[in-house]
Formats: structure tokens, sequence, C-alpha cells
């Protein structure tokens, strides 16, 4: 393993390369049980599919149904990459009874309380500059007042762009911290954001990547994601332990 730096959080910052790293390890799980994995998948494009299908209840309710999926499945690969049970389906059914769903719950609950705190403040600003720079074109006889209202939006599109990224900081690391340690919500979504913060580039090499594996996936009809999105699932499981160090072997 490359080198790693001890954080005050308790967190390890890593090189760059880890990134790619992240991604072949998340082969690891796919590869022992892939027609279930598939499976797995299915099952959560369909649940997301209804979500996204119900007006403004779907997407309040999307946010839970994944986090709670997420963190069932975290669970599955564990216990898959390391030799356990391959019952993927079982493993992640019976997270209804873990421990954590409550944690994570909360972890999500505060994710989107978050987010909609932002986007409402990024309009809200948008709207304030935007209201600002029509003013200022009209005063000054400018002809293009259009273009000072758009000019106006920037400040707030920046911002916004800037809390969502912090956001899905604070998300990326809470869930398995919760899921694996117990920790608290809260104190899960801090440390998260500290140690993204301390893991900017591979988290930027990582981001790269799945975007264009992403865009690649999506090619023939969408296939390649019941292949890619178990991936993934692998690979933030293997970031997560990059960053914080093994985690306790599941229960038998």
């Amino acid at each position: 393993m490359d080198p790693v730096q001890e954080t005050a959080s308790g967190t390890r910052s890593v090189s760059a390369e880890r990134g790619l790293t992240w991604l072949t390890e998340g082969w690891q799980p796919f590869a022992r049980a892939p027609g279930q994995w598939i499976a797995l998948t299915l099952l959560l494009l369909v649940a997301m599919a209804i979500c996204n299908a119900l007006p403004v209840i779907g997407s309040l309710l999307s946010p839970f149904v994944y986090s709670v999926f997420a963190a069932a499945t975290l669970l599955a690969a564990r216990r898959a990459r390391d030799g356990g049970s391959t019952e993927l389906l079982n493993d992640a059914l019976a997270f209804g009874s873990h421990p954590a769903l409550k944690p994570v719950i909360i972890v999500a609950a505060i994710h989107l309380g978050l987010t909609l705190v932002a986007v409402m403040s990024g309009v809200l600003i948008m709207v304030a500059f935007s209201g600002l720079g029509v003013v200022a074109s009209a005063f000054q006889s400018d002809a293009n007042v259009l273009a000072g209202g758009l000019a106006g939006l920037l400040p707030g599109l920046l911002l916004l762009m800037l809390a969502m990224v912090a956001i899905t900081a604070m998300y990326w690391f809470a869930i398995p911290d919760v899921v694996f340690r117990g920790t608290e919500p809260w104190t899960a979504m801090c440390r998260s954001l500290r140690a993204c913060v301390g893991n900017a580039l591979p988290l930027l090499v990582y981001g790269v990547l799945c975007m264009i594996a992403f865009a690649i996936a999506v090619i023939p009809f969408g296939l390649g994601l019941l292949v890619l999105l178990p991936v993934l699932f692998g690979s933030w499981l293997a970031s997560y332990e990059d960053v914080y160090g093994a985690v306790p072997q599941p229960s038998a």
C-alpha cells in the first residue's frame, strides 16, 4: 500500500492514484456473485424509478431509500469480499433489523435538509444578485439589461456548487462510518468532510474515472450499469477502508 499520512480526525490521507485502485478493488465483491449483484442492482433501479415516478414525495423519499439500500449493500459487499456469505439479497434485506438502520436514516435526513437549505439559499442569492444586476444595468442606461441579470446569477450558482460539494463530502464516508463503526450521525458527517478534504486528489481521480465509466456503461441501453453499479459500491467500501482503516470482520 502507498505511504499514508495520519490526520487529526484519525483518518488517513492517501496518494492520488488510490482513486484508480478503489475501482479495481471494487470488482472483487462483484466477481464472487455476479448474478446476485445484478439482481440487487435491478432492485435498486426499480425502487429509485418508483420514487422518481411519485411527484414531490418521491424526491423527498428517494434519499432515504438510496441510503438504506447503500448501507445494506456495503455490508453485503464486505461479506462477499472477505469470503463470507454470498447470499446478497438475504444480507441486504436483513438490514431492516440492523442497529445502524436508524443512524443511516438520520444521516439521510441531515443530508436532505442541508441540500434543501443550500438550494433555497442559492436561489434566493441568485434572485437577489440578478435583480441588482438588472437595476444596475438600467441605471447605467445599458441596453443589455438581460446580460446584467444573467451575470447576477453567477455568485449564487458558485455558492450553490460549493455547498453541494461540501454536503456530498459530508455524506460520502458517513454512511459506512455509522454502519461499520457505529459513529454518531453528525460526528460521522463531520469526519467525512474532513476526510474528503484530506483526500481531495484521490477523490477527484476517482470521480473523473467514475464519470468516464458511467458514460461508457449507459451506451448499450444502460445495460453496463448492471455491472458498473455493483463495482461502484465495492469501490465505495474500498475507499472507506483505505482512508479510515480496516473495519472489524462481520459477525457470523
